[in-house]
């Protein structure tokens, strides 16, 4: 390594960033170039994040690849931090959004089909009392969930590269932990071992939480919740799908619509605001990518998400 620069760098070089590199240096010599990358190398005090932007010289008849090398290792552990309180916020958000407002819909309607039956006017008054009691809290959940959407979306975009398949795989193993309290089975499946796509990840995390309490709502206690990677040489799919009571034919054509009437009350009582979807689409398109749905009543749904490499 010592007589050979070229594998002095590529050992200190985390072996995921290498065919980062390669394309990064192949592109710049084809006149291609992406502008400057984010690399991860080794280094005995922890990792260190460097940002390389490299340019093409000319010396002597020769071609040379010259460029800057920045240190960016401080600001990347703070957006890593920040990373982290918003993937704990959106933990919190999801928990709301539904492991809390359905029993609260749950305990709603049952108070208010018992008042039908009740003879007493006392008791009557006070299942009223806490029907309303209830329908505050309810309301005061979905005043904080459909705010917090509305101004994340509002929040330009930070890439960064990320391991979906590390990413998605750690999410679905906090939603298994948790399934004693959803009583559905999530699976995860991936074509490759790693893939690694430039994603705003608070808002990818976004996307998932949208998607799978989407899910959760339509779908049945012991039904099935599965999510599946996909890497193809110039985009990465990803598929979300349930086997719950899916989706009526007629509102397929309005379910990216903000406030469409597409949005439907879930099988617990879940109250919609109709903008789970718009959201969904509008961060997907941010990415230049697409989202489709294929749905048939009685037999689940699926969501197939496409990102582009580049």
């Amino acid at each position: 390594e010592q007589n050979d620069p070229i594998a002095a760098i590529s050992s200190k070089v985390q072996p995921e960033e290498l065919p980062l590199i390669t394309k990064a240096c192949q592109d710049l010599i084809s006149g291609t170039s992406q502008g400057s990358i984010s690399v991860c190398l080794k280094h005995p005090q922890g990792a260190r994040w460097l940002s390389i932007n490299p340019i093409i010289a000319y010396q002597e008849g020769k071609k040379l690849i010259l460029g800057t090398i920045t240190d960016i290792t401080a600001e990347v552990i703070n957006n890593q931090t920040i990373i982290g309180y918003a993937d704990k916020k959106n933990s919190i958000l999801h928990m709301l959004a539904h492991d809390l407002r359905g029993p609260l819909g749950i305990g709603r309607n049952v108070l208010k089909s018992m008042g039908t039956q009740l003879q007493d006017t006392v008791l009557i008054e006070k299942t009223e009392n806490i029907v309303s009691i209830l329908e505050n809290a309810i309301s005061m959940i979905n005043d904080l969930v459909t705010r917090e959407f509305l101004e994340t979306t509002e929040v330009m975009l930070s890439k960064k590269r990320i391991d979906l398949v590390r990413k998605i795989g750690d999410y679905v193993q906090e939603c298994r932990r948790t399934n004693w309290l959803t009583e559905r089975i999530f699976e995860f499946n991936s074509n490759a071992p790693s893939i690694f796509l430039p994603v705003d990840e608070a808002k990818f995390i976004q996307v998932i939480n949208n998607l799978i309490s989407n899910a959760l709502k339509f779908t049945r206690p012991g039904g099935r919740i599965s999510i599946e990677l996909i890497d193809f040489p110039s985009t990465v799919e990803m598929r979300f799908s349930d086997d719950g009571i899916g989706i009526p034919k007629e509102l397929m054509p309005e379910l990216f619509r903000k406030f469409t009437p597409a949005g439907r009350t879930g099988l617990m009582g879940e109250p919609t605001v109709g903008l789970g979807m718009s959201i969904i689409n509008t961060i997907i398109s941010w990415h230049n990518g697409t989202i489709r749905c294929e749905s048939e009543e009685g037999k689940g749904t699926t969501f197939l998400i496409s990102i582009p490499k580049k």
